[in-house]
């Protein structure tokens, strides 16, 4: 002990020093000239500096610089000695989380054409593609492929498959009011001209499900979800009515998910034990950004500290909580996302929300985007497998494109879209999805604008109803299903749809698509190379307009109603039209959110 003391004290000037020599080298701009070679070579060969660095300072500290992995993760028999040390350097360096994110950049070098690298040109092979093949030599059970595009952790794949499990029958509630519109948002959300008639809501709500359970009675519920504008400013006695007349016309499931979402600046403790009291055990909150300069943009109502005020008082009153956040906003930087990403997983207890910025017609975005200097679209792709890689890093791997959870914790009531599974939809712009003892699937729409909607619920007149034809429901249980990690289960397909996936799908084109998406015994899925390019995929089976029903049943191809709740690169929803239904209140994203699509 002595000794080590000793030997500890000699050693601390000297560490010193270094420090504050490396400090001086780095103030002084003396380390940026230095790194600037680095810099060129790396825009040459289409690798980040950073990448190329941290490369070459392992490979000079020798076999100090990486951790030698067992052999149940190498998968390298003991006996291969001169193999293990390059193959456990290559998978070292993958699970470091800022290497990761690093070698996944490097990866757009490659030597195919149709997927362009960070710095736009094409090298004849990126080193990134160079390491993944190395590491595909020597680790059978992964093989090589859609190699064009950036390594992807396979912890992403963790919440794959879902199979087994019925897909469940929620509820939706839609209260369209906000105190605010936010400049990016075109969801049904209004700012009231005059105070809201609470009582008033709370009798209209309770006649819309007696309405409703007409069409769906016996029914074991498994979800409610209260979606806005802002839900959190309803009065808990308005979530208490719903919630009370739902366990009278339907039986409630022993763990039934009852969701609320609410906007930081809405919140306090009073609220919160008032929502607790109704029967609400998950909130998702509307955070959208952790800096006060980010919230300012984006026209939240609250700032940085409150939102940490509110996630705080949520995790006291609420069993479940997730929260939401924007990325690829106005000048954001890898190295911004990074940091407040980290700070999301920290604060997160099992589920988190995270949407890329879209900027939809009719907002004020919209009309300003030409001042907005957002991410392009190779930085956006930058910063969604950041997000990949350090959710997956902290445990809350994706299970759908923009949602992030633990084990167990994913969001059910959206997992009851996503799956196909029957929904009520009631309030101002709802949607449901009823399944017929015929087995048609009937499609629910409520009336918009909330002054018609209270107006003629009042009238009992709740809006319209129409039938999906069997290529349409087929349409949709693909489109939805796909955004999965899991994918479209063969089995529940096969029950909702009538039809085996072989029936529905175009050979010529899965053969197009192999590396992207795979169709095996469980059903069909989208790799996590599919995922990260998902939008073009999708745009490609567009342009075929032969993606389903290869046998020439009628079908015309895709309209843009179909596509637009599938495009991973918008915020939330679309807006435009009424697509399939879909998760969490993100104020952004690709995920199509339940109010306009159940």
């Amino acid at each position: 002990m002595l000794e080590a003391f000793d030997i500890a004290m000699h050693i601390i000037p000297y560490l010193v020093a270094i420090l504050v020599a490396v400090g001086i080298f780095r103030v002084s701009g003396a380390m940026e000239m230095a790194l600037a070679p680095a810099g060129w070579l790396g825009e040459w060969i289409g690798v980040l500096r950073e990448a190329l660095m941290f490369a070459l300072m392992r490979s000079l500290s020798d076999s100090g610089a990486y951790t030698p992995c067992s052999p149940p993760s190498c998968r390298i028999r003991p006996s291969d000695s001169t193999v293990s040390p390059v193959f456990c350097w290559v998978r070292s360096m993958a699970r470091q989380k800022r290497l990761s994110m690093s070698l996944s950049f490097a990866l757009w070098g490659n030597a195919d054409s149709s997927y362009p690298s960070r710095s736009g040109h094409q090298p004849a092979c990126g080193c990134g593609e160079f390491l993944v093949r190395l590491s595909r030599l020597f680790d059978p059970v992964r093989p090589l492929t859609a190699s064009s595009l950036p390594f992807i952790p396979t912890v992403m794949d963790t919440h794959a498959p879902f199979h087994t499990a019925e897909p469940g029958f929620g509820l939706y509630v839609h209260w369209p009011f906000c105190i605010r519109r936010c400049p990016y948002c075109d969801f049904n959300a209004y700012v009231a001209a005059t105070a809201v008639d609470h009582e008033r809501w709370r009798q209209a709500l309770r006649r819309a499900l007696r309405h409703a359970v007409a069409h769906a009675p016996g029914r074991i519920l498994t979800s409610v979800f209260f979606g806005g504008g802002t839900p959190s400013l309803m009065e808990p006695a308005t979530v208490a009515t719903v919630l009370d007349q739902a366990a009278v016309y339907w039986s409630l499931a022993d763990d039934v998910e009852v969701t609320l979402e609410a906007n930081p600046g809405t919140l306090d403790g009073n609220r919160c034990q008032g929502f607790r009291s109704a029967g609400v055990n998950r909130l998702s909150l509307g955070v959208q950004a952790l800096d006060d300069e980010s919230l300012r943009r984006l026209g939240r109502i609250h700032n940085a500290s409150q939102a940490m005020v509110a996630i705080d008082i949520a995790r006291r009153f609420f069993p479940r909580l997730s929260f939401d956040l924007i990325y690829a906003r106005p000048s954001q930087t890898l190295t911004s996302w990074q940091r407040e990403l980290e700070r999301a997983v920290a604060l997160a207890t099992d589920h988190l929300s995270l949407y890329q910025l879209a900027i939809e017609p009719g907002t004020s975005f919209f009309a300003n985007q030409n001042t907005l200097m957002l991410p392009d679209e190779n930085a956006a792709a930058d910063l969604y497998q950041l997000t990949q890689v350090v959710t997956a890093a902290a445990g809350l791997p994706a299970y759908e494109i923009s949602n992030h959870a633990r084990r167990g914790a994913e969001g059910r009531h959206n997992l009851t879209y996503w799956r196909g599974g029957d929904s009520i939809g009631i309030g101002p712009g709802a949607h449901g999805r009823l399944t017929g003892r015929d087995g048609v699937t009937m499609a629910t729409c409520q009336y918009r604008a909330p002054e018609v909607w209270l107006a003629r619920a009042e009238a009992g007149d709740y809006g319209t109803l129409s039938f999906l034809s069997p290529e349409e429901r087929v349409e949709e249980l693909l489109l939805m299903g796909l955004r999965l990690t899991a994918g479209v289960d063969r089995t529940l397909f096969h029950r909702l749809a009538g039809r085996s996936l072989e029936g529905v799908l175009n050979p010529h084109v899965l053969a197009r698509l192999d590396g992207f998406v795979v169709l095996d015994e469980g059903g069909l899925r989208a790799t996590a190379a599919g995922r990260l390019v998902l939008n073009e995929i999708l745009r490609q089976l567009d342009t075929s307009g032969n993606f389903f029903f290869p046998h020439g049943e009628g079908k015309k191809g895709f309209s843009e109603v179909s596509w637009s709740g599938m495009i991973p690169d918008r915020p939330r929803e679309s807006g435009r039209l009424a697509p399939p239904p879909a998760e969490e209140h993100a104020h952004a994203s690709n995920t199509p959110k339940e109010r306009d699509l159940i």
